[in-house]
């Protein structure tokens, strides 16, 4: 503790009781007032010990005393080092404030350059499913059943269908009717059928002869559109897969169990078999089937053989023939997905010896005494020839094109049934028509007929 010097000083020499700072200074303004002329402040009086003990030095300045303990400058000392770690821990917070804004700001841009970026990919992958969707979509056959429910939805009462052909999503049907405009227009306001096209009618009686033919409308079905870009995905995603899953059903069966299951179930709805034939590429074995009864057994045929065995027996085109009779024919050509898988090479093994007499029980008929004579079957287009012999005649309807064919239409009075068979040079062996001096010969069923105009 010390005291400006330079200043003006009064020393006084006081025995004091007090022992605490306070109660000195109030007793030595006490003192003062007997010993001082002059009204004195604590904050003029500075209070010494000495080594007498009980007595202090008193000293009174015309100034203040300014007194600096060294607690007091401790106490400073802590609270400007406090002030100072107090700065510097917010400006470091600070920095490292701005630090960690500045990386999450990189890391934020960085976050949404990779969320465009995903979604730039994300939408190029769903156009890619997309695209590889309508492709398999639009290659599959549509069934075949639901299209008859449509043909059906259009027709009037009384109406009667002697052919109905349909090949993919076209179709050709030819009908007796009462109202063939009631029926067409039928046709156009269908939301299923599209560019449907009226023939020539004949008016025979109080009916009406007419042939229609048109194309349906593909159905697809509609996914939700409130989905967003993975969802969409993984729709398009599951349905290709479902589509390629059939695909590799179909490839993996044998044709022989293919066929047998249509000849099982043909017999097992009493329609009967009339022939089988392969055909198509080798990539894609085709199966011509023509079977023939009762046209609800048919028509059970038809649905049947798409709605069960998972609905592998695809159906490229049908054509159905009906007359007044309880008989009907259908030609149904299945589009198998099989294919033909070429054999090349294959080591020689031990195989048992055939005799001559055990292989040729399969050249010879049992039971069978009589030889029969042989005949060479040698396939020929035979023109008709000119005969005497009178025929029976048709009634020409019209001609119509289709697949760019010219057809004739022809109506046999008696069965009171239109004839539809194509226009050729020379006579096939399948139903036809040729022209012979200005008259049509049409040859149905093995039947030759004069067409009348």
């Amino acid at each position: 503790m010390k005291i400006n010097k330079d200043e003006e000083i009064n020393k006084f020499l006081f025995e004091l009781k007090s022992i605490s700072k306070k109660k000195q200074y109030d007793e030595v303004i006490e003192k003062l007032r007997y010993e001082f002329p002059y009204k004195v402040e604590k904050d003029n009086i500075f209070i010494e010990k000495t080594n007498k003990k009980g007595f202090y030095n008193i000293y009174i300045t015309a100034e203040k005393i300014h007194k600096h303990s060294s607690k007091r400058i401790c106490i400073l000392l802590v609270i400007l080092f406090l002030i100072t770690i107090v700065c510097f821990c917010i400006i470091n917070n600070e920095i490292k404030k701005i630090k960690y804004e500045k990386t999450l700001q990189i890391e934020n841009e960085k976050n949404n350059l990779q969320k465009i970026e995903q979604q730039q990919q994300d939408e190029i992958k769903l156009n890619e499913l997309k695209y590889e969707y309508n492709e398999l979509f639009y290659n599959q056959l549509d069934e075949i059943y639901p299209q008859l429910e449509i043909i059906y939805s259009v027709l009037t009462e009384n109406s009667f269908i002697e052919n109905l052909y349909i090949e993919k999503n076209t179709f050709s049907l030819g009908i007796i009717t009462k109202d063939a405009i009631q029926i067409f227009e039928n046709f156009e306001n269908h939301k299923l059928l599209s560019n449907v096209k009226m023939t020539r009618t004949t008016i025979t009686r109080d009916e009406e002869v007419v042939t229609y033919i048109g194309n349906f409308i593909k159905q697809q079905i509609k996914y939700e559109t409130n989905l967003n870009i993975k969802e969409s995905i993984s729709y398009f995603e599951r349905e290709i897969s479902l589509m390629k899953e059939k695909l590799e059903k179909q490839s993996s069966l044998k044709l022989s169990e293919y066929i047998k299951y249509i000849r099982e179930l043909a017999i097992k709805l009493n329609c009967n078999e009339k022939y089988i034939q392969l055909k198509g590429e080798k990539d894609n074995i085709e199966v011509e089937y023509m079977l023939g009864g009762n046209i609800q057994d048919i028509l059970r045929f038809i649905k049947e053989i798409q709605n069960s065995n998972n609905n592998l027996y695809d159906i490229k085109s049908i054509g159905i023939r009906n007359n007044n009779t309880s008989q009907s024919q259908a030609t149904i050509i299945f589009s198998t997905g099989i294919s033909i898988i070429e054999k090349t090479f294959h080591e020689i093994g031990d195989y048992d010896t055939i005799t001559v007499e055990e292989l040729s029980k399969y050249f010879e008929k049992e039971n069978q005494i009589n030889t029969v004579k042989e005949e060479i079957y040698e396939p020929k287009q035979e023109i008709i020839k000119e005969t005497n012999e009178k025929l029976e005649e048709l009634l020409y309807v019209g001609m119509v094109k289709q697949n760019n064919q010219t057809l004739i239409l022809a109506k046999n009075e008696k069965l009171n049934t239109i004839y539809k068979v194509p226009l050729v040079d020379v006579e096939k062996n399948y139903d036809c028509c040729i022209e012979q001096n200005g008259v049509y010969i049409v040859k149905f069923r093995n039947v030759k007929y004069e067409v009348k105009k």
